[in-house]
């Protein structure tokens, strides 16, 4: 009796199991959470991220840095109808950031210094953190301009493109770009890096370089 208690019980959470996926099918929803007020709020968010032009698929990374829509984990799974209005949408300003599937963005203020526009205006956007640390490092994408043509395709493929941003003293700055990171000025207080620097030990591109000293110096000289 106890083994067959214990095979429908299991049988009970594999079919529940199987529903969930179902539904988090059905409802194009990905696991994740919220950052709020110092607390993490597990839940699911509506999927982004792609965008579809003259009928292929493209990835649409920018779509991370703006609102989401979010549904607490208790509400969704235990809801016997999941409606739209269950979805809260939350800014950037109102949390401090999100959890999407294994991916983190937080929330920062940020002006977009890859090209003259007003996004050079400063803004409060989600941006993907990669390195956090006391030197971090975050994704950021321009959109795609609004003006749709033949070679629009590939005007997204180049979007997708990241550009690399790096947050020290509280201040975010393109890593490679006008005011990023000076290799010969900015490691007076990392000797190991320093080291490094005036050996030209770092190799690769202009950008590779300046990611393996930001590595070094987290790791080195905290």
């Amino acid at each position: 009796m106890f083994l067959t208690a214990v095979l429908i019980a299991s049988f009970a959470v594999a079919n529940a199991q199987i529903d969930l996926e179902e539904r988090i099918r059905r409802e194009n929803v990905v696991r994740g959470a919220i950052f709020k007020n110092g607390e993490v709020i597990e839940g699911y968010i509506r999927k982004m991220g792609t965008t579809v032009w003259q009928n292929d698929t493209f990835p649409a990374p920018w779509e991370f840095q703006g609102n989401i829509r979010f549904i607490p984990k208790d509400v969704f799974e235990t809801s016997e109808r999941i409606r739209a209005n269950m979805f809260r949408r939350y800014r950037p300003r109102d949390i401090q950031g999100y959890r999407y599937e294994d991916m983190i963005f937080e929330s920062v203020r940020y002006a977009d210094m890859s090209a003259a526009g007003a996004n050079m205006i400063p803004r409060q956007m989600f941006l993907r953190r990669i390195i956090y640390d006391r030197i971090s490092v975050f994704h950021h994408f321009a959109s795609p301009p609004t003006l749709v043509t033949g070679a629009f395709g590939e005007e997204l493929v180049r979007a997708a493109q990241p550009f690399y941003v790096f947050r020290r003293d509280g201040r975010l700055r393109l890593i490679d770009g006008v005011g990023g990171i000076n290799m010969n000025r900015d490691w007076e207080d990392c000797p190991y890096v320093q080291a490094k620097v005036d050996n030209d030990e770092y190799t690769g591109s202009r950008l590779e370089r300046r990611l393996q000293a930001i590595k070094d110096f987290n790791k080195h000289c905290q």
